[in-house]
């Protein structure tokens, strides 16, 4: 039915861009159903009828009919050429290379259409749409698994967008290298991780949210393929940290499902639950993908059910092992004395009653005796709480100001003399100084004064940033997403006395000479993640470096907040810092 009355519809006037919409829908069939009749006739002009071959040429490439889509694409480009469409004539010539992509025995023929594409980009003069050819090229190859060319076009696109100063476009098929990379044929997962890093780079340069967090998560997929799932897992949290405006549902259906998986291959079945009820949320409940996350949720479920019913019964089976142990080597001695028992068992019954007596004597004695202790107890973690409180906000608030302060003295002792700015680095040290002062006589009066409090946490952290760059050892960044509200005011200190000692570990430590912080924040949460280029550390279990208060001690803070953290460090590569803390 459809058909027969487009054939009656389109014979006249065809309506390209309702059949643009129905290629975009996937309606492939019925593209061909109303655009091959009207073609056949050859009644339209020659710009209407190769604008019609290219869009039958998509729908049967599209159906993997490649020798009609060839005909249709080969005739549009000479249709184009006919009335001096080069360009279309070129984009024509593009769709026939595509083609005879996916035909693999033969390639050899695509040669010489792609002298002509690169001989058209010659004359014309016109660089970047070679490099726009190149990269199509590479993802035409790509779709038809033929990596090695995939890759060899990719490089092309890259060196030639390089040579004409287009960065962004290099860039972006730098990352599209990346993709090939990580694909199921080629699994060349190092070199992935090399493409995504050059693109994130960029991306974090320029700001360019979206694009970061793609980055952020190709980078995690690159690591979960070399099953080092916690590099990925902390990639694939920066990308989810990141803010985006556009196409934000399906970004984090793949971020989520991405995560979902990782925690599969760790068997931590409760976080499976955890992220397929998050891509549950952001999906439609009339999709089928909706009817999908239902039937895997309840599996997921199942399978955390059992896991922990397995824990049990292999708990329960190591108790019953040493039981039976002790069984059988009491056995032979219960024998013995079995006899000497039954003797001794009337004169004990007539001790029972008495002994029950005394029993419930002693379990009163011992009740009372306990509610003292848990009362003293209680005293005594108060007071030490106090005492580790004030401790901590000694250490924090005073710490970072003076660790800062004592490096620009040494700079100062070092090139006494030879500074032409030595009187300022003075005046610097002295402000240092004397703020660190003013903060410990607001601590004397119980007060929470200084730049947080006065300020709000940006201007904090930007001025910490500051004050500790001012040496010139070290420069730090501060970078926020979405901090346009105050926080309130407990929230706020806490954050910023902990990114206050994550810097004072870094001058003391990490021998950096670039750190970076950056803030998020969300509706129900608040994202920090502290970066240096030090020498990092073999990253375990976290502890406090000489009884100080270290990453342990920030550890247990957050998990205080009902946060979490994640550390990643390698020697010689600086190290990542990760919290959220809910709002």
């Amino acid at each position: 039915m459809i058909s027969l009355i487009a054939s009656t519809i389109y014979a006249q006037v065809p309506d390209f861009d309702s059949a643009e919409k129905l290629l975009d829908s996937k309606e492939f069939e019925v593209v061909i159903d109303i655009l091959e009749p009207w073609a056949n006739s050859n009644s339209e002009s020659k710009a209407g009828l190769a604008r019609g071959q290219m869009l039958l040429g998509q729908a049967y490439l599209a159906l993997d009919k490649h020798d009609k889509a060839f005909k249709n694409f080969l005739d549009a480009k000479q249709n184009w050429r006919a009335i001096d469409s080069l360009y279309k004539a070129a984009d024509a010539n593009l769709m026939v290379i595509e083609t005879l992509s996916h035909q693999k025995a033969i390639k050899s023929k695509i040669t010489p259409y792609l002298d002509e594409l690169v001989q058209f980009a010659t004359d014309k003069d016109d660089p970047s749409y070679l490099t726009i050819a190149y990269g199509r090229l590479a993802t035409s190859f790509n779709h038809a698994d033929d990596m090695e060319n995939a890759i060899a076009f990719y490089d092309k696109a890259i060196a030639l967008a390089y040579s004409t100063g287009d960065t962004l476009r290099a860039i972006s098929q730098q990352f599209n290298k990346g993709v090939a990379y990580n694909s199921s044929e080629m699994k060349m997962y190092k070199q992935g991780i090399e493409a995504f890093t050059i693109a994130a780079e960029y991306f974090l340069k320029k700001n360019q949210k979206q694009y970061l967090a793609f980055a952020y998560n190709n980078l995690g997929e690159s690591y979960a393929g070399l099953k080092d799932y916690d590099k990925a897992l902390i990639y694939y949290l920066k990308a989810d940290s990141i803010p985006i405006e556009t196409n934000v549902a399906k970004t984090k259906r793949i971020i989520y499902g991405n995560l979902e998986a990782l925690y599969r291959n760790k068997e931590d079945y409760r976080s499976v639950v955890y992220y397929l009820e998050k891509q549950k949320a952001i999906t439609d409940s009339t999709e089928d993908r909706y009817q999908n996350l239902n039937i895997e949720v309840a599996e997921a479920k199942t399978q955390l059910a059992e896991s922990e019913k397995e824990t049990i019964i292999q708990q329960q089976k190591s108790s019953r092992n040493k039981n039976i142990a002790f069984g059988l080597g009491g056995t032979l001695f219960l024998g013995s004395i079995i006899a000497f028992l039954v003797y001794r068992n009337t004169k004990r019954k007539q001790r029972i009653a008495e002994q029950e007596k005394e029993i419930e004597v002693q379990k009163t004695e011992k009740l009372l005796k306990e509610q003292e202790l848990n009362t003293i107890d209680a005293m005594i973690a108060g007071q030490e709480k106090e005492r580790q409180r004030l401790a901590s906000d000694l250490h924090d608030s005073v710490g970072a100001t003076l660790s800062a302060a004592k490096m620009q003295f040494e700079h100062l002792k070092k090139h006494r003399g030879s500074l032409n700015n030595e009187d300022e680095l003075y005046d610097r040290t002295q402000l240092l100084l004397e703020e660190a002062y003013t903060e410990v006589r607001a601590m004397a009066h119980a007060k929470n004064s200084g730049v947080i409090a006065k300020n709000g946490l940006l201007p904090a952290v930007n001025k910490l940033a500051q004050n500790a760059s001012a040496t010139g050892k070290i420069q730090i960044e501060v970078q926020d997403y979405g901090l346009d509200q105050r926080l309130e005011g407990s929230l706020e200190i806490a954050v910023f006395r902990i990114i206050q000692e994550l810097v004072t570990n870094i001058i003391k430590h990490a021998e950096a000479t670039e750190a970076s912080i950056s803030l998020t924040q969300h509706e129900d949460a608040i994202n920090v993640v502290v970066e240096d280029n030090g020498k990092g550390f073999k990253a375990g279990k976290l502890s406090n470096n000489s009884g100080g208060m270290g990453l342990g001690s920030i550890e247990k803070r957050v998990e205080h907040m009902e946060g979490q953290m994640e550390v990643d460090s390698t020697p010689g590569k600086g190290t990542s810092v990760i919290i959220d803390i809910p709002l």
